[in-house]
């Protein structure tokens, strides 16, 4: 099959347009490990909201890997400071690695708030992180 010029254009922006809703927008994480028990479990692939209001206490919000794990966090909000950042807390305390140890978590280092879960049951998260 042989793409004209067109065609090809026409998929890069395509291409172009999913790339930049998945960076500015949302994009999908899956959860490792089981420091969200009940609410999030080891494999469950959950859908972030990237741009939306500031995070607020009881959100669960994913983080980028600039912390001092270097790994991707998905945890609920138990405060928020704006000069110093979010707090983050796994819901099963016992089996979680979080702010209890490494301190607030700066604001911009957070990537956005979990509002679906996808699979493998899905349900989706008002604000304070509740599942519907």
């Amino acid at each position: 099959m042989r793409m004209n010029k067109r065609s090809g254009l026409f998929w890069l922006a395509v291409c172009s347009f999913i790339l930049a809703v998945n960076r500015f927008v949302f994009c999908l994480a899956i959860v490792n490990g089981d420091s969200m028990r009940d609410a999030l479990h080891d494999g469950d692939i959950v859908f972030v909201l990237r741009r939306g209001r500031p995070p607020q206490t009881g959100d669960i919000v994913i983080t980028n890997k600039n912390n001092p794990f270097r790994e991707r966090l998905v945890k609920r909000v138990a405060a928020v400071d704006r000069e110093r950042g979010v707090y983050l807390i796994g819901d099963n305390s016992g089996r979680s690695r979080d702010s209890r140890e490494i301190g607030f978590i700066p604001l911009p280092d957070i990537m956005g708030a979990v509002v679906w879960r996808l699979y493998p049951n899905p349900a989706s998260f008002v604000s304070g992180g509740r599942a519907e």
